[in-house]
């Protein structure tokens, strides 16, 4: 297989070895004829000098110095010739190793030392420029060393430093076994027959090269060692804060090369190699962080996030610099180089993070400013004034910001980062001295010290700036005055808080639900915060401050008032421990339950024991000691009030049993409750607050008290359940009215259709108050033929019949008031019915009539059967108490409904009187009907005279029209 190319292919596309065709003469065309001459063939292999190089030695050397080649040639140009194809033969050749990355020893012709041709003379001379050559192309080797490239600012890493000395130890033992060969043997044992000037230089040379070897390899055997371990520092993808794990280790093994090395334990290496390193780890922390991330982390309001990366970073190279330092003093002081030679770029590195990191925390101690707002009367200028400053810090950070498009800050060879840095600085200072005014101004429109202290935190991490401190220093001695004051202060509210304490005064000064002592010393605590926390404050905005004799004398007041108030909680404490111990053991002795006069029960347990379990609680939550005796009894304190919750409900349930039974359902229950005081019986006497049963003794009467309990709320919720139903009956009246008249007819046929669907949910609520009965009956498990049922069924029974009694007067009360005469006259009801009033065989009637009638229809007998439906829902509800029957004769003998029905009877009376009062107002005019109108006008006729009868014609018409407009649709309305 073979690839084509009509032009010169790149190396990679070479094989191992190519043929080049190639035309001898442009313009020709080739053909089977000058195929031969015109056409040349090469055989290239893939590196060209290499190729160049076998041509020339196997194919022009020997062309070129054929005696018949040279025919005609002069001695002169014959020899230079040669010469200078010698000259090009050795460059090619050096050539040729320099590509290698070795040092190549250019040999002269092999047959100049057996030539019989050339002159003893020419050849010393060939070969003596043979051995100068060798000794320059050696003496550059031997002078090569690793500070070249620091010295060239190009900062090598420590990798660089192995490369160099496996490099230079492969070039010397190449340049040692290309010595050590025969045809260079033979040169050297020429020159030296012929006594040339050149052997003893040479011999120096090769001197020089043996011990250049030795180190070399020497130095590449043990820095080999390190591989690993620089890899791994200089490693892209490592953690740049796992870095400072290998500085221990890079450290131990120098130490150890520093020891058992026989080249490489002089200054000189170690400088070059911790330079190295250094410069390894500035590359590694360039790439944790450089200046467009840091830039780009203050964008996006995280400078917090770029100082800390810069403190990683500063934090590394100091963890080196101690890794370097204590192997040094591990080297017994042989490591004399100074710290300045070592790490001259690491110090300027770290010096441009510090830098770095001032403009951060800068921009992290200014960003405060945009939430400040500063209170008083000034506060509303000074705010201002202050988001004015913030605003100008915003520009010069933006305009710091701008050149460093054209560098990276990180990097300490850009110059131009000093000059920027310093103008930002100084515009900073101008900043702060503007800022120091401000909070001059508003630390005097302060009147209180809590209100400056919080001024002076809202400018937390500003105030440690210089022109700041210097500023505030001048507050010093004012702000010293206020504390003193303030302690003066707390020293007469201790005295006189002590004085009310003392006597039990209700004015003392103890917390809300707070018990005596832990109020008490809980107060104190809260006078301790109050002068500690101002101090503390004090010594943190300046360590000058300390110095002064106002803070030392107000010190002097606060260790007294602090030592007056710790001997007072002492003496506290110890008296409410003197009386613990006996209370504690009696108050736990006494019994579980106690009845009162009443029959009642209830818990006893000792309100001392509660006011020493809270004392306690408090005192452990002020980080106070307790008591032995009352640490113990409040150890049991969730047992205490588990078993005291069990019991108050205990108590609870029973004494609802005893308050809440009436006599008539005490008798249903009474084996229930003896057994329940059974129970409980050991309560009152037998077992105490330390007995080790009482667990038990609450289950058991837990089980007992609540069954009885479920039992009498069961009756009573099924007495109220029926309570409900028959308030449902009083809620609404059974006769439903509009808000206009109707007829008695209308009106009668609209309550008959109410008072159905009313019946059918009283008749369905009254099976309902069976079942509540009976579902009563069962949970009791009652014996229904006892006496004692018996006598509750006749609770239960009256009940249901004053639940009717008050359905039904309510509504013949409703009844009642819509036809009562009082409330006609006042106008405050409308009339219920519409009636008619007309003209019927010669007699005014009322349509329907007003009184009871044969037909029952009258307005009198509507009113009654209204009555009768409201007394007949006592004939819905089967009896209780017999089971049959109902409840109409109750109903009837009611007192109450008696009367209310003789009030409606009242009513009606009077209504009826009215209505016939108002008949009788037409009896004047009952000529006009009771007469016969013909006969009357005949006589009417005959009695007056003819001059009258037109006047009589007019008369006679006005009566006629009298008539039939006074009787005409006569109406009337009750």
């Amino acid at each position: 297989n073979f690839n084509v190319y009509t032009k010169i292919p790149p190396l990679n596309k070479f094989g191992k070895k190519s043929l080049a065709i190639v035309k001898a003469n442009r313009g020709i065309e080739i053909n089977d004829e000058n195929a031969a001459k015109e056409v040349v063939f090469m055989e290239l292999m893939k590196n060209p000098l290499d190729n160049m190089s076998v041509v020339s030695q196997e194919g022009f050397l020997p062309i070129i110095s054929n005696r018949v080649n040279q025919q005609g040639w002069s001695e002169d140009v014959s020899k230079d010739l040669m010469e200078k194809l010698h000259q090009f033969l050795s460059g090619v050749y050096v050539t040729i190793g320099q590509v290698k990355g070795r040092t190549l020893l250019p040999l002269p012709p092999q047959d100049v030392t057996t030539s019989t041709t050339t002159s003893a003379k020419d050849k010393a001379h060939i070969l003596e420029g043979a051995i100068i050559t060798w000794i320059k192309q050696i003496k550059n080797v031997l002078k090569q060393e690793p500070e070249t490239l620091l010295k060239q600012d190009q900062h090598p890493n420590p990798l660089a430093e192995i490369d160099f000395w496996r490099n230079k130890a492969e070039n010397l033992n190449s340049i040692h076994q290309q010595l050590q060969s025969d045809r260079v043997k033979r040169v050297f044992k020429f020159l030296e027959q012929n006594k040339s000037t050149y052997t003893g230089p040479f011999t120096k040379v090769q001197q020089d090269v043996k011990k250049a070897k030795l180190e070399a390899n020497d130095n590449y055997t043990f820095l080999r060692t390190l591989s690993e371990l620089f890899s791994e520092l200089t490693d892209e993808g490592a953690e740049f804060t796992d870095l400072p794990d290998l500085f221990m280790p890079i450290m131990h093994v120098i130490l150890l090369i520093w020891n058992h090395s026989q080249f490489y334990n002089t200054t000189s290496r170690i400088v070059v190699l911790i330079r190295e390193i250094c410069n390894a780890i500035i590359a590694q922390a360039i790439k944790h962080v450089d200046g467009s991330q840091i830039f780009g982390m203050i964008a996006n309001e995280e400078a917090q996030e770029a100082y800390d990366k810069l403190s990683i970073m500063l934090d590394v190279c100091s963890k080196f610099k101690e890794a370097y330092f204590i192997y040094k003093s591990k080297a017994n002081n042989t490591w004399v180089i100074s710290p300045s030679a070592v790490f001259v770029r690491l110090d300027a590195f770290a010096e441009r993070c510090q830098d770095i990191m001032h403009f951060t925390s800068t921009i992290i101690q200014f960003m405060k400013l945009q939430r400040i707002e500063i209170g008083g009367t000034k506060g509303k200028t000074l705010t201002t004034a202050v988001q004015q400053i913030f605003e100008e810090f915003n520009e010069i950070v933006e305009d710091f910001q701008k050149p460093k498009e054209e560098y990276d800050i990180m990097d300490i060879s850009a110059k131009q980062f000093d000059e920027d840095f310093y103008a930002f600085r100084s515009k900073i200072k101008e900043l702060e001295r503007r800022l120091g005014a401000i909070l001059t101004q508003s630390f005097d429109d302060n009147d209180t010290i809590i209100g400056k202290f919080k001024l002076l935190e809202s400018f937390e991490g500003l105030l440690n700036r210089p022109i700041i401190q210097d500023e505030l220093e001048k507050k010093h001695i004012a702000l010293l005055e206020m504390f003193k004051n303030d302690l003066k202060a707390v020293q007469i509210i201790f005295l006189e808080g002590k004085a009310l304490l003392e006597r039990n005064d209700p004015n003392s000064p103890i917390g809300a639900n707070l018990p005596p002592v832990a109020g008490a010393l809980d107060w104190i605590q809260g006078l301790k915060e109050r002068i500690t926390e101002p101090l503390e404050k004090l010594s943190t905005i300046n360590q000058a401050i300390l110095e002064r004799e106002e803070y030392k004398d107000a010190h002097k007041l606060y260790t007294s008032l602090m030592k007056s108030m710790g001997e007072y909680e002492n003496s506290r404490v110890k008296e409410w421990e003197a009386h613990v111990d006996a209370d504690s053991k009696d108050k736990l002795n006494l019994p579980l339950l106690k009845r009162n006069e009443d029959k009642t029960i209830r818990v006893n347990f000792d309100p001392a024991l509660v006011s020493l379990l809270r004392e306690v609680k408090y005192l452990k939550l002020l980080d106070l000691e307790v008591p032995g005796s009352a640490n113990d009894v409040f150890e049991k304190v969730e047992t205490f009030r588990k078993q005291t919750c069990s019991l108050d409900m205990i108590v609870a349930m029973y004494n609802n049993i005893l308050t809440t039974l009436i006599p008539v359902e005490e008798p249903l229950l009474v084996d229930r409750i003896e057994k329940m005081n059974r129970i409980l019986n050991p309560g009152f006497e037998e077992l105490k607050w330390v007995s080790t049963n009482v667990d038990q003794f609450i289950q058991a009467s837990m089980h007992v008290v609540k069954e009885v309990d479920s039992l009498v709320k069961k009756m009573k919720e099924n007495v109220m359940k029926m309570e409900d139903h028959m308030k449902t009956w009083s809620k609404k009246p059974l006769l439903e009215r509009k808000n206009k008249p109707m007829s008695p007819e209308d009106f009668d046929q609209q309550h008959k259709a109410v008072i159905a669907v009313r019946r059918q949910e009283i008749t369905a609520q009254g099976k309902d108050i069976h079942k509540f009965l009976t579902d009563t009956a069962g949970h009791l498990k009652a014996d229904k033929l006892s006496p004692e049922w018996k006598a509750y069924e006749a609770y239960v029974n009256g009940i249901i019949i004053d639940g009717i009694a008050k359905a039904i007067m309510f509504s013949l009360n409703y009844l009642s008031e819509q036809i009562s005469p009082a409330n006609m006259k006042k106008g405050e009801t409308i009339p219920l019915f519409d009636i008619r009033v007309h003209l019927a065989d010669k007699m005014v009637m009322f349509d329907p009539d007003i009184k009871e009638t044969e037909d029952c229809n009258g307005v009198r007998d509507i009113v009654n059967g209204f009555v009768n439906d409201f007394l007949e829902i006592s004939s819905i509800l089967t009896r209780l108490d017999t089971k049959v029957g109902d409840y109409m004769k109750e109903t009837r003998d009611n007192f109450e409904i008696c009367g209310m029905i003789s009030n409606i009877s009242q009513h009606l009376d009077w209504i009826q009187a009215q209505t016939e009062e108002f008949i009788s107002k037409f009896t004047i005019y009952k000529f006009l009907w009771e007469e016969n109108l013909e006969a009357t006008f005949e006589n009417f006729l005959e009695s007056y005279s003819k001059e009258d009868e037109k006047q009589e014609d007019e008369e006679d018409i006005a009566s006629k029209f009298l008539q039939e407009k006074i009787l005409k649709d006569v109406v009337t309305k009750m």
